[in-house]
């Protein structure tokens, strides 16, 4: 099915749009264990086993230490399992001043700033401090890039998020955060709907049980006014996510009615409202 997935999104992204090209190189064995750790991660974070979900993504971050998308859920899954976000936050960073030449260290403080930052105490400072030294102990790393442009994101500085975002993609053509807040940008603020189709469809190739990926592809698929297309995507993220932990699970629903109804599919779209009582 995700191959023919793929092909209706290359079809749809007629006009190719490359990325830059890269290249890190990343052993076999330690790429099978990355995917498989996010792999177990996911499918406990979306199950809302969220200490046996931290522990999966500490492992992956062993793997990928420079993996910006295993720094999050490691941070995500910590604070959902009740570690209170401003002493996880204080935790890193104290671990990281320990290590001060360790990049990924740094890095992953940047990223357990990000949460308080979003939940109404403003560490934004400080994350920034922390990505800004980990690019300077290693400028190879695409983690610390995505920091800064989800930084920029969210304070709606596109041009400087694209470019972070971009250098991060410099460096790791196939980084999953990265590219996903790229689409983010590609939809929200250039209105280009099938280029972001184009970005992110790889991410679901990678890792099958990201069901936020499959959401953001249906926003882009709607957008697109491909609606068959923006259906099976918006479907596959509500079974990964049918506990709405995660973007996809709450706010899914509410599209798929939507895409559905804009397809004469009415008694769906009425089923789908029904069974989750989707917030419009």
């Amino acid at each position: 099915m995700r191959g023919a997935w793929r092909a209706a999104a290359v079809v749809l992204a007629f006009a190719a749009w490359r990325l830059p090209a890269a290249a890190a190189t990343v052993s076999p064995v330690h790429e099978a264990s990355y995917h498989a750790a996010m792999d177990a991660g996911m499918r406990s974070f979306y199950a809302r086993d969220f200490a046996r979900a931290r522990d999966a993504f500490a492992a992956a971050h062993g793997e990928r230490p420079s993996d910006a998308l295993a720094d999050a859920f490691y941070v995500a899954a910590s604070v959902r399992a009740g570690r209170r976000a401003a002493i996880l936050a204080g935790d890193l960073e104290e671990r990281a001043a320990l290590a001060p030449a360790d990049a990924a260290a740094q890095a992953l403080a940047g990223f357990a700033d990000l949460i308080p930052s979003r939940s109404g105490l403003d560490l934004a400072s400080r994350a920034r401090l922390a990505f800004q030294r980990s690019v300077a102990l290693d400028p190879r790393s695409p983690a610390p890039h995505v920091g800064l442009g989800i930084l920029a994101f969210d304070h709606r500085r596109a041009a400087e998020a694209k470019r972070e975002l971009l250098e991060a993609l410099r460096i790791d053509p196939l980084d999953v955060l990265a590219r996903e807040y790229v689409a983010q940008l590609d939809l929200r603020y250039l209105r280009e709907p099938v280029r972001a189709v184009a970005v992110l469809i790889d991410v679901t190739n990678a890792l099958p049980g990201y069901a936020d990926a499959y959401y953001h592809l249906g926003e882009a698929a709607f957008a697109a006014g491909r609606g068959v297309l923006a259906v099976e995507f918006l479907e596959r993220c509500l079974a990964l996510d049918p506990h709405a932990v995660g973007e996809g699970g709450r706010y899914g629903r509410a599209l798929l009615a939507h895409a559905l109804e804009d397809e004469g599919r009415v008694e769906d779209a009425q089923r789908v409202r029904r069974e989750g009582g989707a917030d419009e």
